[in-house]
């Protein structure tokens, strides 16, 4: 078992859907945070426990409100690179029968991951391991659940 280093969040290999969204007054995310839009389209930074994403920010937020940031759009086909978290470490560990589980957004210190003890706000799939099995943080590639994809079905 190996310790990762939990790193940001990131899209995976593979195209993307790029669009270009206002951002909400005095916002401070960070590049590769997950974030949502408000009823005006301007985004803020997915919140703990989130169970509506709209997509990936490519950029650091400005603080100016409206400034335009690239965010990689949420599909059933986008998959993104996170780290498996627990709010206890010794039980951050990846595991092959966390596939195809569903599981919370964990937002901490301008990074989100794959929150394994959060099963109730259900926003993301583990798709596949990329780190072996067993390793504390490991990372894991991951889809949005439809019915969190914010221009999806579980959208506005």
């Amino acid at each position: 078992m190996a310790i990762q280093t939990l790193e940001p969040a990131r899209p995976s290999k593979g195209p993307i859907w790029l669009e270009y969204y206002g951002e909400q007054s005095g916002e401070t995310f960070k590049q590769y945070e997950f974030v949502v839009a408000d009823t005006d389209g301007q985004i803020t930074a997915c919140a703990d426990d989130a169970t509506l994403i709209l997509g990936m920010a490519l950029a650091d937020a400005s603080g100016t409100q409206g400034a335009l940031i690239p965010v990689v759009m949420v599909k059933d086909t986008q998959m993104f690179v996170m780290n498996v978290f627990h709010a206890t470490p010794g039980s951050a560990l990846s595991a092959e029968d966390q596939r195809d589980q569903k599981f919370g957004l964990e937002a901490d210190s301008s990074r989100h991951y794959v929150d394994i003890s959060q099963t109730d706000a259900d926003a993301l799939m583990i798709v596949s391991l990329i780190d072996a099995a067993g390793d504390q943080y490991g990372k894991v590639n991951v889809v949005v659940l439809p019915e969190a994809q914010q221009l999806g079905a579980g959208g506005t």
